[in-house]
């Protein structure tokens, strides 16, 4: 990473963090919207800047088509491979707005159970408000985070002493714990808190599937992926 890159970086904040803003928000959806009116299945997917907080690559206006993508060629992938099927209690850490959460809930064919786990109110809130079937629920993660917060970082009371969570999940119950490059985002202490929690709640011979930008790894594709069993 060269000194100007480093410099921009520091001053010009994160799509995520700019998300949070009027300024952002008001013409962002406003212009991504007008696809909405050729293409009407556009209307169900979360608002722009929703989409744009949880990552867009360069495509900040007119994403919707990128933003269903992505969602289903995760979960074709998974089934393929055979790390989950429709009847698996699954738990996704990092849900966002729920890119990847939409075509289980769109499936007639799923009937396992979702718990979409994030720390963004907002994103969380539209989730329960558009995915709110029976077997589709949400849990607030307490941690802190500055560029997912519209303002000031609060430390919840559900953290303990060490500052360590524990999800309200059952130990052994779930078949398929998942994150979408949310490993990028943390500081070890949380990494290691969110691992140990899906490793205690999951099955044993089940499957833990975690995926993370690795900037050592970019000529390979900048993307890194592990998985327990």
């Amino acid at each position: 990473m060269n000194l100007l890159d480093k410099y921009v970086r520091k001053k010009i904040p994160s799509i995520a963090k700019c998300s949070y803003g009027p300024a952002f928000r008001i013409p962002v959806n406003f212009i991504s919207s007008i696809a909405n009116l050729v293409f009407p299945e556009f209307k169900s997917l979360p608002p722009a800047h929703l989409r744009a907080r949880i990552g867009v690559g360069n495509r900040v206006i007119f994403n919707q088509s990128l933003h269903i993508s992505i969602g289903e060629k995760f979960w074709i992938n998974n089934l393929l491979e055979g790390f989950c099927t429709n009847l698996s209690n699954i738990v996704e850490i990092g849900c966002g707005c729920g890119r990847m959460l939409r075509p289980l809930y769109e499936s007639s064919k799923f009937q396992g159970k979702y718990v979409g786990i994030d720390v963004d109110d907002e994103m969380l809130e539209w989730c329960r408000r558009h995915y709110n079937k029976e077997n589709f629920s949400y849990i607030k993660s307490p941690h802190d985070t500055k560029a997912y917060s519209a303002g000031e970082v609060v430390v919840r009371n559900s953290i303990d002493t060490q500052g360590f969570w524990s999800m309200r999940i059952a130990e052994n119950t779930i078949d398929f714990v998942f994150s979408t490059s949310l490993f990028t985002h943390l500081l070890e202490a949380q990494l290691l808190n969110y691992l140990h929690e899906s490793y205690r709640i999951l099955k044993k011979g089940c499957f833990m599937k975690m995926s993370f930008f690795s900037y050592d790894s970019v000529e390979k594709g900048g993307v890194g992926l592990f998985f327990i069993a």
